[in-house]
């Protein structure tokens, strides 16, 4: 294993014997982590023995916070360097080896596979229950891991999932449960002004899609954007909801073949303003206000409110408004009755954009 030219043989010899030591010092590193493990997984075993029970009943007592597994982090953290968390890290991957992956730690012995997709198989595969069924995810994995060293961190998971799909019974029935909790949820108490956070989970071919989709439109725009990726991304999710097929452009070039006048918008979004605030935005902002006022007696700033009650910062009221969105005014009813029963859509505008949200007590539910 450790017959290799040594670092200060390396320059002696020629170019092929140096390709063939970098893989020989690559499986010999393989091989001693598999070892050091292998003691790790040897120490755990009689410290924290479940006294032969079966191998699917783990005995409590092993895993208490303050007894065997904390103390022998102790002893391992301590001969490694490491902290005892780490420590203890490296106890279950020693444990899974020993007692659920014996042909992958095989492999691993004889330095075929690294510590890195060794890590990554025992953590795909750990709730995995069942010895037959762990013995048969094992085998294939075992028989095709050689073979991943080039794939990406993903296509691995991938195949390692779909080995324990193959196998384990469990597998749908947590697909399912995992199922039943998805959900998407917008904002929360710390949100800055103007901005939203929206966090879920999705089934993984729907985040795929949106996620391409988003950074194919994110990178649509010419080179001269100078906005970075992420905000890009961020405002193609919001186009392509409102049923755009791409974001504008901000180079400021007057032949950019994406400029913000273009853009067609499908679904609408209620703004209410009052008159002031569109002034302010339309002139600057608040920054040019306060440099066209005096400092003692600074233009009081206006603000803009989504129907659901959101407040719109005048910075983001002056891009809405530069990037085109419509300025309808808000007309008051006049005294006059309605003609019909039914609210018209004048007075039903009117009331919904003054009231914002429902008015019984407590509930913020948006009015339209």
């Amino acid at each position: 294993m450790f017959d290799n030219p040594e670092p200060g043989a390396l320059a002696a010899v020629e170019d092929a014997a140096v390709v063939d030591a970098v893989e020989g010092w690559a499986r010999g590193e393989n091989a001693a982590a598999a070892r050091r493990l292998a003691a790790i997984g040897e120490l755990v075993a009689r410290r924290c023995s479940a006294g032969g029970a079966d191998p699917d009943v783990v005995d409590e007592r092993a895993r208490w916070a303050c007894d065997p597994w904390d103390a022998t982090a102790a002893e391992v953290g301590a001969a490694l360097g490491i902290s005892s968390r780490r420590a203890s890290s490296q106890m279950y991957l020693a444990q899974s080896l020993r007692e659920r992956l014996p042909r992958v730690n095989a492999l691993f012995l004889s330095g075929r596979i690294g510590a890195r997709l060794v890590a990554t198989i025992s953590w795909r595969t750990h709730c995995v229950v069942g010895a037959a069924e762990m013995a048969a995810i094992d085998a294939e994995i075992a028989g095709a891991a050689q073979c991943w060293g080039p794939l990406s961190d993903r296509r691995v998971e991938a195949l390692i999932d779909m080995a324990v799909d193959a196998h384990d019974p469990q597998a749908r029935v947590w697909f399912l449960e995992s199922s039943r909790g998805m959900d998407v949820q917008f904002g929360k108490p710390d949100d800055d002004s103007g901005t939203r956070s929206v966090w879920g989970r999705l089934f993984a071919t729907h985040a795929e899609l949106i996620e391409r989709r988003i950074t194919a439109i994110a990178r649509a725009v010419c080179d001269a954007d100078p906005r970075p990726i992420g905000q890009r991304r961020a405002e193609a999710l919001g186009a392509v909801f409102a049923g755009a097929d791409r974001i504008a452009c901000q180079c400021g070039a007057p032949d950019c073949r994406n400029p913000a006048e273009s853009l067609k918008e499908s679904v609408v979004i209620h703004v209410v303003a009052d008159q002031a605030a569109v002034d302010q935005a339309r002139a600057g902002g608040s920054r040019d206000q306060r440099g066209q006022g005096s400092p003692c007696a600074p233009t009081p700033l206006r603000r803009a409110l989504m129907t659901n009650g959101g407040v719109i910062p005048n910075p983001l009221l002056e891009q809405l408004i530069r990037e085109g969105a419509r300025i309808v005014p808000l007309t008051a009813p006049c005294e006059k009755a309605e003609a019909r029963y039914r609210p018209s859509t004048a007075l039903q505008r009117f009331v919904r954009c003054r009231d914002l949200t429902c008015r019984f007590p407590g509930c913020d539910a948006p009015a339209e």
